[in-house]
């Protein structure tokens, strides 16, 4: 038999227990300004401006964001500036009898306007998302199992400064199709 190269980690190893790391890049907490952008949440090819799916009773309505403000914000943990312009996040919108009133909330303040009473989710799903912009507040928050996560709340209604707004008319003119989550085509300009 071969010399063990691990040693007392090959024991170690055997008895842990699998933790996993932080899911995708954490971002410096604060207050951002964002915009929804189309994304390809089957990895097929397929652009859409919002994914959907279960996590046992709970749905979850997934999203792509973009950091458009401030453009470079300093990290307090290094010191160091960190270009935050360009980059993006998702931003999961849970939905259950208990999140409804908050999510009608936040898809009002994306929407810029109120949602009508009687109103059904799927029929605010129907309005565009992409190129909908928003304020919120990024924090670094631990889920349930412990996996470190950026999360985003507290959105309020916001629209980018001129030269933000000038960089997202540049990508507004070249045409991108998208499609709603559930496969339907629908043409967006971006």
């Amino acid at each position: 038999m071969a010399d063990n190269a691990f040693g007392d980690l090959d024991d170690a190893f055997a008895g842990a227990d699998a933790k996993a790391a932080s899911v995708g890049e954490l971002h410096p907490p604060g207050t951002y300004g964002f915009v929804i952008t189309p994304f390809d949440a089957k990895e097929d090819g397929q652009m859409v401006e919002f994914d959907t799916f279960k996590a046992g009773d709970t749905t979850g309505i997934r999203m792509m964001l973009e950091f458009l403000e401030p453009a470079v914000v300093k990290d307090e943990k290094t010191g160091e500036d960190v270009k935050m312009a360009g980059k993006t996040v998702e931003k999961v919108f849970w939905v259950s009898a208990k999140t409804i009133p908050y999510l009608k909330h936040d898809f009002g303040v994306i929407q810029q306007c109120e949602i009508p009473d009687g109103e059904k989710l799927s029929k605010t799903m129907e309005r565009g998302w992409a190129g909908r912009t928003f304020q919120g507040v990024l924090s670094n928050t631990p889920d349930k199992k412990g996996i470190v996560r950026n999360d985003i709340s507290f959105l309020t209604q916001w629209s980018p400064t001129e030269k933000a707004a000038a960089k997202g008319e540049k990508k507004a003119e070249a045409k991108k199709e998208t499609a709603p989550a559930g496969g339907a085509k629908k043409q967006t300009q971006f």
